[in-house]
């Protein structure tokens, strides 16, 4: 099943808070120290990536004409 994501502008310490309670987490992964590292992967993952985006568009706004 599919791991949560983070909302925009959620921070890192309430998506943790969900993502260990949700209920598809605590069935796939009872082990809580498990089910806690998967989420925080989860949220750095999803911040780096939004990240990324954001110096992508940011380099291709500085290389215009």
């Amino acid at each position: 099943m599919p791991i949560p994501s983070p909302n925009p502008n959620e921070t890192a310490d309430k998506f943790i808070q969900r993502c260990m309670s949700d209920e598809i987490m605590l069935s796939e992964y009872p082990d809580q120290s498990q089910r806690f590292a998967i989420c925080s992967v989860s949220y750095d993952k999803e911040k780096m990536q939004l990240k990324n985006c954001d110096n992508t568009v940011n380099n291709a706004e500085s290389t215009k004409p």
